[in-house]
């Protein structure tokens, strides 16, 4: 905390940085409260700086952490909203169909499985041409039976860096 502190007093970029690992390091530690308090923190620096894709990431990270502590219905809305803000900046197809897969996934958990095929229908779309390995693995969820448990090989509950580091 005391490089939060200094973090503070130096700017925002800094702060930015801090939070994230503190957020990172807290799920690592199953600290998922101090977790989600770093990521909501991140969350509102990154918003006040104007950096959607930032806050998008953050939300992102809030609604993973939310998963891990089993808030599924919390952890949708949050996945929700950086899809929103993806959509807005134009972030990378890759990296916006991860997210997607996380709605998809939080929606399965919920028993919505048609609403479940349509996020994960969004994220092979544009996935196709650009990641095949992912793009294979959206269509084994998309196969899945409803009676049936869909494998998320590169999704664990601790991890979940849009920019690549998911699981």
């Amino acid at each position: 905390m005391r490089a939060l502190a200094i973090a503070r007093r130096d700017g925002l970029r800094d702060q930015d940085r801090v939070l994230s690992a503190l957020g990172s390091l807290y799920r690592e530690w199953g600290r998922l409260a101090k977790a989600l308090d770093a990521y909501l923190a991140l969350v509102d620096v990154r918003r006040d700086a104007g950096d959607q894709p930032g806050t998008a990431a953050g939300l992102t990270e809030v609604g993973t952490t939310m998963h891990a502590a089993g808030r599924v219905r919390s952890a949708m809305g949050y996945f929700d909203q950086a899809d929103e803000l993806m959509i807005q900046a134009g972030a990378a197809p890759a990296d916006h169909a991860r997210v997607l897969v996380w709605c998809g996934r939080t929606r399965w958990e919920q028993g919505q499985h048609g609403a479940a095929r349509r996020w994960w229908s969004r994220a092979l779309a544009m996935l196709v041409g650009v990641d095949e390995a992912e793009a294979d693995r959206v269509r084994a969820l998309l196969a899945t039976e409803p009676e049936g448990d869909p494998d998320f090989p590169y999704l664990s509950n601790t991890s979940s860096s849009p920019s690549g580091g998911v699981g």
